[in-house]
């Protein structure tokens, strides 16, 4: 099960990647993640206001501690689930504010969220925020006039992109979620809804924005679900009534405490601590088929970015 759980998140973050690039593509930014100069390093601390490391490991209680503060929501407290124990926990689970700026610029955007910045979820928040000004800073330059309506906000401006670009639902197949492509100011709302709902929760929930494409119950969100892999349990069926306030709302931080979900922490393979090619070239063997790994990893991300025509 907890395999499970990590290959449902992985799936998603892919599609995540996709949507990224297509709002990148739909404003005529051109997704780079093929190019040596972005490629990570690890061991790594990311960008923004983290103060941890990020490493290529097996997987390990370290690793998916490392998972559950990438995916930390931005609110400190979330909707507590229901307490209702004779619902079958398994069925259910198979499936800040923007300081004003009055000189709008790149480096001025970078030096912002480097400095304010400290969740994923934050980071598009304020980015949408900066998408809102260009687009409308578009308008007025076309028309003289600030937009009135959303209507008017929505298209023209800076999405200027091809839409060939464009990675589309028929393109894509995942356990969950939905692929939006880009073309207007709406699909930026579809795609940061879905990516921020999937990683933290909506609507104050624990739980994804969408049911699983396979109609078996609504899944938790990213956070949550490395949160059962490491306390070894389920969040529903679990009574979280004395973690709760009034409103029944619990601290994010809150472990779950439903059915056990057994993990097997020694199952993984072992591994060498971020790898590098170059710890291989002793064995040729190895270091083959290291190389037919990067290639192949390298196609795919290049198609997922919309960066080659190809179908993969």
């Amino acid at each position: 099960m907890a395999s499970q759980i990590i290959r449902s998140v992985a799936v998603e973050e892919m599609l995540h990647m996709i949507m990224v690039c297509n709002v990148m593509n739909a404003v005529s930014i051109q997704p780079s993640v093929n190019r040596p100069q972005n490629y990570p390093t690890y061991p790594m601390k990311l960008p923004m206001n983290v103060d941890f490391f990020v490493g290529l490991e097996t997987f390990s209680s370290n690793s998916i501690a490392t998972f559950i503060a990438i995916e930390s929501p931005s609110s400190p407290l979330v909707k507590a689930p229901k307490y209702t124990p004779e619902i079958e926990t398994s069925a259910l689970l198979s499936r800040s504010s923007v300081q004003k700026n009055n000189f709008w610029t790149l480096e001025n955007m970078k030096d912002f969220m480097m400095k304010n910045v400290h969740t994923i979820g934050e980071y598009y928040d304020v980015l949408f925020f900066y998408i809102v000004v260009f687009q409308i800073i578009a308008y007025y330059k076309e028309h003289g006039t600030f937009p009135q309506n959303f209507e008017e906000l929505n298209r023209g401006g800076i999405f200027t992109g091809d839409p060939a670009k464009q990675i589309r639902p028929e393109q894509y197949y995942g356990s969950g979620g939905k692929l939006h492509p880009v073309d207007a100011l709406e699909g930026v709302i579809l795609v940061f809804q879905e990516i921020k709902g999937q990683g933290e929760g909506a609507d104050d929930s624990i739980f994804d924005v969408d049911p699983s494409q396979f109609e078996e119950g609504a899944e938790l969100a990213h956070y949550f679900r490395f949160k059962e892999v490491f306390h070894e349990h389920f969040y529903v069926g679990g009574d979280y009534r004395p973690f709760t306030d009034e409103n029944g709302m619990m601290p994010v931080t809150t472990p779950p405490v439903g059915k056990p979900l057994p993990v097997d922490w020694s199952a993984a393979y072992p591994m060498k601590p971020n790898p590098k090619m170059s710890d291989y070239q002793s064995n040729p063997a190895l270091f083959e088929q290291g190389k037919a790994f990067n290639a192949t990893y390298k196609k795919i991300i290049g198609c997922n970015s919309g960066s080659c025509r190809r179908k993969c």
